[in-house]
């Protein structure tokens, strides 16, 4: 669909593609830091809480956590892009419409 109209309108493959994988990398970003939090605070919880323990952080297994959110993010959305960019406009286009 979108890639679809894009095309129609005029935008060149290579730019299609950079905007969807932009599009990716954020999202994957985004998720990732929602989830480096939400795990931190949790894992903060347990050890306090149900072990009483103190709790260290690792900044290095986070920042992984949020590069591989990136990575996973990009390449699925890089996949999912090149199906339609290799189908004629009209063809997507039509199949949408009916």
């Amino acid at each position: 669909g979108e890639a679809a109209i894009l095309k129609v309108l005029g935008a060149e493959r290579r730019r299609i593609l950079a905007s969807f994988a932009l599009r990716a990398a954020i999202l994957g970003g985004v998720a990732g830091v929602v989830a480096l939090g939400v795990g931190t605070v949790a894992g903060w919880a347990a050890t306090h809480f149900a072990l009483g323990a103190d709790f260290a952080a690792q900044p290095l297994a986070g920042l992984a956590v949020v590069l591989a959110g990136i990575a996973v993010s990009l390449a699925a959305g890089l996949a999912f892009a090149l199906r339609p960019l290799a189908v004629r406009p009209a063809r997507v286009l039509r199949r949408a419409a009916g």
